[in-house]
This record gives structure tokens, C-alpha cells and sequence, in this order.
């Protein structure tokens, strides 16, 4: 019993490792003023006014990159989740 629990946690690993790859694939299709500001946010977990220092811009643009980089990257990653089945498409029940 505890080799198969041992194969479900390297199933899921891999899995794991799958979807993540995925993701930082669409981060670095991004643009780059919005892959910057999407790396310093979310994996580097800077606030907005750090981003802001670091990217030598506003507030207002920091948080302006940050909702088109998101929102590219949910277009990005829906064809993915609709083939990997996270998703169905709108309609379908």
C-alpha cells in the first residue's frame, strides 16, 4: 500500500511539475513590460510601490501592466485548461 501511495505522490509531482511549466511558458510569451511586472509581482512577491521603483514607473501603470499581463495569460492558459479538462467551455454543461 505505501508503494502506491509513493506512485500517486510521483503521479501527482509530475502533474504538478506539467502545469507548471505550462505557466511559466505563457509568463515568458508575455510582453515584456507586463512579464516584468508579473515576475516581480507574483514570484518575487514585490508591492506596487517596489514594482514601481524597480520598473521606474507609476503606481497607476504598475497596476495597469498587471491586468493586461493577467489578462493575456487567462487567454493564454484557457486553450491549455480546456485540453487538460480544468475547464469546459462556455455553454457546455
Amino acid at each position: 500500500m505505501f508503494a502506491a501511495s509513493k506512485d500517486d505522490d510521483s503521479e501527482a509531482e509530475l502533474f504538478r511539475s506539467i502545469v507548471v511549466d505550462r505557466v511559466f511558458a505563457a509568463i515568458e510569451e508575455l510582453p515584456e513590460e507586463y512579464r516584468m511586472a508579473v515576475v516581480l509581482s507574483y514570484l518575487e512577491d514585490l508591492s506596487y510601490g517596489e514594482i514601481a521603483e524597480v520598473m521606474g514607473i507609476p503606481v497607476g501603470t504598475v497596476k495597469s501592466r498587471l491586468f493586461r499581463g493577467r489578462r493575456q495569460l487567462q487567454r493564454r492558459l484557457y486553450e491549455y485548461a480546456l485540453e487538460m479538462g480544468y475547464v469546459s467551455e462556455a455553454g457546455e454543461d
